[in-house]
């Protein structure tokens, strides 16, 4: 069985420790099973985390702005100091799990996507949203046909 997993599955789960994934994580490793990971959905799980952890850096900063102008000396304030690492969910989960198989985008046509655009095909909306949708979809697509095995795929 192959087991593909998307960016919403990540989101406040950064880690990947929690109880859930410890339990998929098991059943991946001791079962035989592949986990497949789009490279969109690393670089797309990797950026939210990282805006998310530069918008607090600016709130953080604000506050002290907001404390120095009540405070008669000067609040020195180094991010640095402050321990936060770098992420990467790759490196979480080859932590984790024994067999990542991984599917590039990189070779999807541009032709293909516009025209998936003008035929308001799924995953498509009306206001024109799905592009990363889209490009997940269809490379997930060529790399099963691709791939020629007939086993069962959870999506």
């Amino acid at each position: 069985m192959r087991i593909f997993l998307d960016t919403n599955i990540f989101y406040n789960n950064w880690f990947v420790n929690k109880a859930n994934f410890q339990y998929l994580f098991h059943f991946i490793n001791n079962e035989g099973h592949d986990l497949l990971l789009s490279n969109i959905v690393l670089e797309e799980t990797n950026n939210i985390r990282n805006r998310q952890v530069n918008s607090n850096m600016e709130e953080i900063q604000l506050i002290i702005n907001k404390l120095n102008k009540l405070n008669s000396r000067k609040i020195n304030f180094d991010k640095d100091s402050l321990g936060i690492s770098d992420y990467n969910l790759i490196d979480e989960l080859n932590e984790k799990i024994n067999d990542i198989t991984p599917i590039e985008y990189e070779n999807i046509s541009h032709n293909v996507i516009v025209s998936r655009l003008f035929k308001n095909l799924k995953p498509f909306s009306s206001q024109e949203k799905g592009y990363r949708d889209t490009l997940i979809w269809l490379s997930f697509v060529k790399h099963l046909k691709e791939s020629g095995r007939r086993d069962e795929v959870i999506f």
